[in-house]
């Protein structure tokens, strides 16, 4: 794992804007698969639990998302 997902971790994502923070969500699905896969081909529990951080890491910063962002994302999928 690079430096800059744990650096990310520890800071709040409230601070991040709704560019960075959406950058920091696909981040984190990127490397939660990548952990996964190699966690099926390897066996390590290691990977397993990597791929469970990032996968709370996500979750969280989904829920960290503005109101502003939930909208625009709301209207470009044609939801309302």
């Amino acid at each position: 794992m690079s430096p800059t997902a744990f650096s990310l971790a520890e800071t709040a994502v409230s601070a991040l804007s709704d560019t960075e923070l959406e950058a920091h969500i696909a981040d984190c699905g990127k490397r939660l698969i990548a952990c996964m896969e190699a966690w099926e081909q390897g066996g390590n529990f290691a990977d397993r639990g990597e791929a469970m951080y990032f996968e709370r890491l996500q979750a969280e910063a989904i829920k960290a998302r503005s109101v502003e962002q939930v909208r625009r994302m709301e209207v470009a999928r044609g939801l309302i």
